[in-house]
């Protein structure tokens, strides 16, 4: 006749062990989630099919659309149409090569506004090493790229400026900036 220890400790055992990492594995998911979520930059992951299947609250609260909205292609509708194949040729090559990347493109804001931003992306890996998809964040960095072209603005008009002066027997050559006095 089987014993105690047969019958059920032996089992049992061999369940706690199966069920213990599994519960470390979804703490560590919940932990993920928790610092995701209240992250001051917008998350996105994909699967290994390529599909978006989960983006962040800042994410969905800049777009002003739900998750269902958002996961597998619907993130697209939020590109300027000028950007969405330069986007899509970027993630497509990392993709194949399994590489870090990083794109700037305009989304969609949820007051209708695009906004320049910057996805920087990583690959993530399996246990048994194979592509499982990747994580990426996502930078506003709309300020920073209107700062660069308002920059470039000033220098051209200053260029123009200085051929003018220059033209008009002023002295000042547009090439090399005028001596220091002394």
């Amino acid at each position: 006749m089987p014993t105690f220890t047969q019958l059920v400790k032996r089992p049992l055992i061999a369940l706690l062990e199966r069920l213990v990492p599994r519960r470390a594995d979804l703490e560590s998911e919940e932990r993920f989630r928790i610092v995701a979520e209240s992250a001051p930059v917008m998350v996105w992951m994909s699967g290994s099919d390529r599909m978006c299947d989960w983006f962040n609250r800042p994410w969905l609260e800049f777009r002003g659309r739900t998750l269902e909205q958002e996961i597998g292609h619907g993130w697209e509708e939020g590109i300027h149409p000028e950007d969405l194949n330069g986007c899509w040729d970027a993630f497509y090559a990392v993709y194949e090569a399994r590489r870090e990347f990083s794109v700037e493109y305009r989304l969609l804001r949820h007051d209708g506004e695009y906004r320049w931003m910057l996805t920087r992306g990583v690959p993530r890996f399996g246990p048994d090493g194979e592509l499982a998809g990747y994580i990426g964040t996502v930078f506003d960095v709309h300020d920073r790229r209107r700062s660069e072209l308002e920059n470039i603005q000033l220098l051209d008009e200053l260029r123009q400026a200085l051929k003018k002066a220059e033209a008009a027997g002023g002295g000042v050559s547009a090439e090399r900036p005028p001596s220091p006095p002394g």
